[in-house]
């Protein structure tokens, strides 16, 4: 019997927490379902993290949501537009080429059997709603990240517009899973629509086991590694990182920062102002990051970027790397155990920026505290365990049933 199809709708595919999550339980539901994968924002794909998931993944990507129609029917369009327009009767083209992609999806459905949709971000969650849910009936699992906290709030418009455009997504999911407790401060303000009650799921991770030594990786074996992975913006708090492990070189001379980063304008300008410093190490693209924050003796995250769940902290929890991170959104929570907190909050200013000098104090204590680093570690471990992928994989998995075999 073939399987079932499922269907991935993401903004664009580049390196991040909500992209390699996908990834992540795609692969672990790859028995179950096929796995299509549709970015909905292509011209920002990153070609090369692209290339490596069509070589080394078993999941199709699913063709773009509009296309102009053959230029024939197009003129077609074109005519039946006009000849109604003596009628009185305007704006059928954009009708007449909605119902012709509206027909086109649903035959490529058919065709690869999909029979349910999981969308992330709030681009995607629209087109979800719109498209695939509304238009082509297809029942839909929603999952939240930061694009719904109050930072972000703005891109919806007015008040009336975002209340328009939410109750229109919120009220067509089926499921609705949300990764932070901020996510739900934007239910504060809807009320117009029946909406399904939001459940709380962390996301998943599935250790990789295959990892590389520091030999392999270049690391002196003497070295004090400290890591750093994010999307390469400024509000990920790379300024204040850097700024931290300039003030340590005097006082951990064999400190070596290691930034992880997708490849901007503003990673780069960084990376030409420090790269001949032996204490940095810039790696825009790694194929195998669970290696290299295995490798770290603490990873950092000084951001004052409106995080939900970091993926990149969840990553090196799971490899038992002590954590120094910003006490925003769900992190000071994603860091406890029941042993102790995983590592450290930084202290941030009125602002919001983090402290580059307590960054520096607590990347210190890491370094000149093995003691600590090693309670730290342990906390790491044991915080982890509230993000298998197992359990977040079942979850998942149970919804999708759900919906799919609904009688």
């Amino acid at each position: 019997m073939k399987r079932p199809g499922l269907l991935f709708i993401i903004n664009d595919l580049r390196p991040g927490g909500a992209e390699m999550f996908l990834l992540r339980l795609g692969m672990h539901l790859k028995e179950s379902y096929s796995i299509h994968v549709l970015t909905i924002n292509q011209g920002c794909d990153d070609p090369q993290f692209v290339a490596q998931i069509r070589q080394s993944l078993p999941f199709d990507f699913f063709p773009e949501l509009k296309k102009q129609p053959p230029l024939l029917l197009d003129w077609l369009f074109w005519k039946i537009n006009a000849l109604l327009i003596w009628f009185g009767i305007k704006g059928r083209y954009v009708v007449l080429k909605d119902r012709w992609n509206q027909r086109r999806l649903k035959k490529e459905l058919q065709r690869r059997n999909i029979r349910v949709v999981n969308s992330s971000g709030s681009p995607p969650d629209y087109v979800a709603s719109t498209w695939f849910k509304r238009k082509l009936g297809l029942p839909w699992v929603l999952t939240m990240h930061s694009s719904y906290n109050p930072p972000f709030w703005s891109v919806f418009g007015t008040r009336d517009e975002m209340r328009e455009t939410c109750n229109e997504i919120f009220g067509g999911a089926d499921q609705i899973f949300y990764t932070a407790d901020e996510n739900l401060e934007i239910f504060k303000l809807l009320a117009d629509k029946q909406i399904k009650r939001p459940e709380k799921l962390y996301l998943g991770y599935e250790l990789d086991l295959n990892q590389k030594g520091r030999e392999q990786l270049g690391i002196p074996g003497d070295a004090f590694v400290v890591s750093m992975m994010a999307r390469g913006i400024v509000e990920k708090g790379w300024d204040v990182a850097i700024e931290a492990i300039e003030k340590l070189k005097q006082k951990v001379p064999q400190i070596l920062f290691v930034l992880i980063f997708t490849p901007t304008e503003y990673m780069q300008a960084l990376q030409n102002k420090y790269a001949s410093k032996p204490e940095f190490r810039f790696l825009s693209y790694v194929s195998n990051p669970a290696s290299w924050l295995a490798n770290s003796d603490c990873f950092i995250l000084p951001s004052r970027f409106p995080e939900s769940l970091p993926y990149a902290i969840i990553e090196s929890l799971g490899v038992g790397t002590p954590v120094i991170a910003s006490p925003i959104a769900e992190i000071p929570q994603m860091l406890e155990s029941e042993q102790g907190l995983a590592g450290a909050l930084i202290e941030c200013d009125a602002t919001g920026r983090p402290s580059s000098e307590n960054l520096a104090f607590l990347i210190s204590k890491v370094a000149l505290e093995p003691e600590l680093r090693q309670v730290w570690s342990k906390n790491a471990q044991l915080a982890f365990k509230k993000f298998s992928m197992e359990s977040c994989g079942k979850r998942y998995k149970q919804a999708f049933d759900d919906l799919v075999y609904a009688k």
